[in-house]
């Protein structure tokens, strides 16, 4: 039985490189059909990354309002009860930020 493994393994190592240098061989019409596929397949997905992206962006806005919202939230409810000076600091210069970036986007041109 050790035999008929040993033999069988021999057989299937040696086989490997003949049947790759075949496929080397093959029509290279089909490999540039298929780069070519590749190629349309890579336009199409990123066409629809670039729709995907711009549904996202009107989304985005919202978020962005949503977030100075919570932000005003946080410092109007908690404030100094639950955030020492600091970090009172942290939120309104995330708020000043956060409303930068909304009147940047409602710039024309954006």
């Amino acid at each position: 039985m050790k035999k008929f493994t040993v033999v069988l393994a021999a057989v299937l190592a040696l086989s490997v490189p003949m049947l790759s240098q075949a496929h080397e061989h093959d029509d290279h019409a089909s490999m540039d059909m298929t780069h070519e596929t590749m190629h349309n397949h890579q336009d199409d997905q990123c066409a629809k990354e670039c729709d995907m992206l711009l549904k996202e962006c009107a989304r985005e806005v919202d978020t962005i309002q949503q977030r100075i919202q919570r932000i005003q939230t946080e410092i109007r409810d908690k404030g100094a009860t639950v955030y020492n000076r600091e970090e009172l600091q942290i939120l309104n210069k995330k708020l000043k930020e956060t409303n930068e970036l909304v009147r940047s986007l409602q710039k024309p041109g954006h």
